[in-house]
């Protein structure tokens, strides 16, 4: 390399022998170089070649690798390159402390030499996602090795959001509770008081948005308000079309035991009120020989306000039949359409959908295939065709390891797929297909916890909230992702509670970017009664960054032209009475 500048710098991770051309060279701790019969080189200009010690090694791993706060997932071996880990919000800086595996090998942390077994300089975190490479020279000069921590900082993991107990008079008993949001931006759950023949279905309005929140009884109506229903089961759900009106999707039972008719009911009102509801009887089985059933019914709207409920169908007789079916109206009577169908030991579970511009509809769902186990797929079909076709697999299952374990899904204002789902580890994991194709990750390479059917909400402006349940942490917790946009989602706490919290749970987004929740709760523990609660948190705004021109000054008043500056999307503030209708949606029945 004749005529190039060589800086002492370049060869302080090179102590001890080198070879130069054919001379010995020894590299000082200062990075000067000494050529035996040669004065010092430091700077300047000389013939050097840059070899290594003689039998130098290749060996670029790591022997250990540890981090001042949280915990390395997973537990580190020389051959695993990417790692995460999560830490308060608290923990603002950490050290890494990476060992080499072969005597005279070097590493950086960031770009900065680190002695070897010593911990690095202190890295400062910001609240989400944090990057942290870890890169390892062997001592022949050439081969490296890159190791990845991804650190997830909460944005304020000890900090629970204002909750308040919506009704904690008495028991409750199994409040299974929906929610759903209106093209005025308001924010409703339906919820179960009660079970079977005393059931009381409660229709409840989000209220005063901040740490005064309220919810306020809109109606309700009762089992026996029902037409035909002896006894109802928990499930429910809710979708609200362009008009307001609401729709309620729910299974009930006729009769008891092994022959009673079981099958799915819809309930509708135009405001919700008491005694405004009424009532259909759309689909019901029974058998002298055993049980038919029904199971997770989930309704939408499509754009031309008309339902549409999907749910599981299961005859346990025989050779055994689980099928997914699809009730729609038309405007006039409802019609039902197989969507899906198993046989022999293959399970069905955990539908959910939505409804696209066109009308459309969009169906996810857990399968099983091989007949031999918890082995279930995600699965995603659409009509798009005229048609359901036969599903796309979007996560595989293997014998007891479910991939679809709990699911929530929607589409945005392009008609673009977003799902959710936990698998048999209990790993959250994002499906979307906005570049044209699915593509699945982890969120933040490390979340854990399980969803329901509306967990997944989208507000006007495509910011994307999710609630779920850590049951390590044991705490309802939400995942925001503003815009959709990018992998890195803020997460923080709604409520920490115990083993009797969120068994059942729903969430919503609001233009005002409030994240909401509705769930059970027993404060006392699991012999305690059992009760419907909310939290309420204000998600994080990204920071908008406008920097001056250099050279201008308007401190003093003056104008000062800046081009195009790109400040992001617009998102409403709370106080700002302009926009406190929000936007029109383009579903209003979305979660």
């Amino acid at each position: 390399m004749t005529g190039v500048v060589i800086n002492r710098t370049d060869f302080r991770d090179r102590l001890g022998a080198q070879l130069v051309g054919f001379k010995a060279m020894q590299v000082a701790s200062n990075g000067d170089m000494f050529i035996a019969g040669d004065s010092a080189v430091s700077t300047g200009f000389a013939e050097i070649g840059r070899f290594g010690s003689a039998g130098a090694t290749s060996d670029a791993n790591l022997s250990a690798l540890s981090i001042s706060a949280g915990t390395l997932a997973p537990a580190f071996s020389a051959g695993q390159q990417s790692y995460t880990a999560s830490v308060g919000n608290g923990v603002t800086q950490m050290t890494v402390t990476p060992t080499v595996a072969q005597s005279g090998a070097t590493v950086r942390v960031n770009g900065t030499l680190v002695t070897s077994g010593t911990a690095s300089a202190a890295i400062n975190l910001i609240t989400g996602l944090n990057d942290i490479s870890v890169v390892v020279t062997a001592q022949d000069g050439v081969t490296t090795k890159s190791y990845l921590i991804t650190v997830t900082r909460d944005v304020c993991p000890t900090c629970p959001a204002p909750w308040v107990s919506v009704e904690a008079v008495g028991t409750v008993d199994a409040p299974f509770v929906s929610m759903a949001r209106n093209s005025s931006d308001q924010v409703f759950g339906i919820w179960i008081k009660g079970s079977q023949a005393n059931a009381e279905y409660k229709l409840i309005r989000y209220d005063n948005p901040g740490p005064s929140a309220t919810w306020t009884t809109v109606g309700s109506f009762t089992r026996a308000q029902i037409p035909t229903v002896d006894t109802v089961s928990g499930q429910v759900s809710l979708a609200i079309d362009g008009t307001g009106r609401f729709h309620v999707a729910l299974r009930g039972s006729i009769g008891s035991g092994s022959t009673s008719e079981r099958g799915v009911w819809y309930a509708t009102s135009p405001t919700g009120a008491s005694g405004s509801w009424s009532f259909t009887k759309l689909e019901t089985f029974t058998d002298p020989n055993g049980f038919k059933n029904t199971a997770d019914a989930q309704i939408k709207t499509d754009p031309s306000n008309r339902p549409h409920i999907v749910y599981v169908y299961s005859d346990a007789n025989g050779a055994r039949i689980e099928k997914l079916r699809l009730l729609s109206f038309n405007g006039t009577a409802w019609a039902g359409t197989d969507v899906y169908s198993n046989t022999g030991s293959n399970e069905v579970s955990d539908p959910d959908l939505d409804i696209d511009s066109a009308g459309r509809i969009h169906i996810v769902f857990e399968a099983e295939t091989n007949g031999a186990g918890t082995d279930g797929s995600l699965m995603y079909v659409n009509n798009v065709s005229g048609a359901f076709p036969a599903p796309t697999v979007l996560a595989a299952g293997a014998t007891s390891q479910d991939q679809g374990r709990s699911i929530s899904m929607l589409l945005d204002a392009a008609d673009k797929v977003h799902v959710v789902r936990s698998n048999y580890l209990n790993q959250l994991f994002y499906h979307h297909n906005v570049g044209g194709s699915f593509t699945s990750t982890q969120i933040n390479g490390n979340l854990v916890g399980r969803v329901e059917a509306d967990s997944l909400s989208l507000n006007d402006f495509g910011d994307l909230f999710l609630a779920h349940f850590d049951t390590t942490r044991v705490e309802l917790r939400y995942a925001y992702l503003p815009g959709a946009t990018g992998s890195s989602w803020f997460t923080g706490l709604l409520y920490r509670g115990n083993a009797a919290t969120a068994n059942v749970f729903a969430g919503a987004l609001t233009n005002y970017r409030y994240g909401l929740a509705l769930f059970d709760h027993r404060p006392t523990g699991p012999s305690g009664n059992q009760q419907l609660w909310a939290a309420t948190q204000e998600m994080p705004r990204p920071e908008i960054v406008v920097e001056q021109p250099a050279g201008t000054d308007i401190a003093d008043g003056g104008s000062k032209s800046f081009g195009n500056v790109n400040l992001g999307q617009h998102q409403p503030d709370v106080h700002d009475p302009e926009h406190r209708s929000g936007s029109a949606q383009r579903r209003s029945n979305q979660h």
